[in-house]
């Protein structure tokens, strides 16, 4: 509902575990960028680095159930990160708490008080309670569970802090969920978008043309592929290391050999060791035995 409207950069949903996850990365990164940024300008916080420099825009990330895309993230491989072994719930919860200060934001929902993870829980000053099935709910929120106002909870009526009693806007007075896709899609077509183009992140692509090696190329370097999230150029370098390649029958680990042999420039001796159906058997290079 909210993609057509031009401030907002992407939208995943809980079908898509590649889109949230390279979401994630994406928001760590930028958080990562962001801190490195106000510690050169000696910046306590992003208004301090925005009043001397080059303006960064604040980022807004909007999160629907948060309870639920924990609990979706925690099962995947049990939630366990390989590279730094940081739970993908655990990296998105820093995100937000940690974020506030370089300007990332985040808006969350959740169906109690216990679906929100601890630590990001304790980070949030502000807070709208709409309506509980139980009434002693209410108390954990700071709202009287005796108020006079639970009599009467219509949709998006609710407690600002515990202390204001609010009716959440909406932006059709058509409030089935078509109504307000209408309205917003009205809204959007209306407006001169901006879009902010530094977070936009797409699926890795299936095919992509990287440039043959310049004969300058250093020796023993070679492209390699495309990076997550920023699709940026992988380039070897085995001057520094060997190499393992790693993965199950069929999942392109000859593949990658004969990638690597095809970027190595002239000067090299190439020799290829393998099983008699090993899919290297048929590659161009010079000393083969299988």
């Amino acid at each position: 509902m909210l993609r057509p409207l031009g401030g907002v950069v992407d939208v995943a949903t809980s079908d898509d575990i590649e889109a949230l996850s390279r979401h994630i990365v994406m928001l760590d990164r930028e958080l990562t960028r962001r801190r490195q940024l106000l510690s050169q300008a000696c910046a306590e916080h992003l208004s301090a680095y925005n009043a001397a420099n080059p303006v960064l825009p604040r980022i807004v990330v909007l999160i629907d159930d948060i309870g639920a895309l924990v609990e979706l993230l925690g099962g995947q491989g049990n939630g366990a990160l390989a590279a730094s072994g940081e739970s993908w719930p655990e990296r998105l919860g820093r995100v937000l708490v940690e974020g506030r200060r370089v300007g990332i934001h985040g808006v969350v929902t959740a169906d109690r008080r216990a679906a929100v993870p601890a630590r990001l829980h304790a980070a949030v000053s502000n807070r709208i309670v709409l309506a509980h099935a139980d009434r002693l709910s209410y108390a954990d929120h700071g709202v009287p569970s005796d108020a006079s106002e639970l009599q009467d909870l219509t949709p998006g009526r609710g407690w600002w802090n515990g202390s204001t009693v609010i009716q959440i806007a909406v932006a059709s007075s058509d409030h089935s969920a078509r109504g307000q896709r209408e309205a917003i899609e009205r809204a959007a077509a209306a407006s001169n978008p901006k879009l902010i183009g530094v977070l936009h992140s797409t699926p890795l692509p299936r095919r992509v043309t990287v440039a043959s090696p310049s004969p300058h190329t250093a020796p023993l370097t070679a492209p390699l592929g495309i990076e997550d999230v920023t699709c940026d150029e992988v380039t070897l370098d085995l001057s520094a290391s060997h190499l393992a390649v790693i993965g199950g029958p069929r999942s392109g680990k000859s593949t990658a050999l004969r990638t690597i042999a095809a970027g190595l420039v002239g000067g090299h001796e190439l020799y290829a060791v393998g099983a008699a159906d090993s899919g290297l058997a048929g590659a161009a290079v010079e000393h083969a035995a299988f």
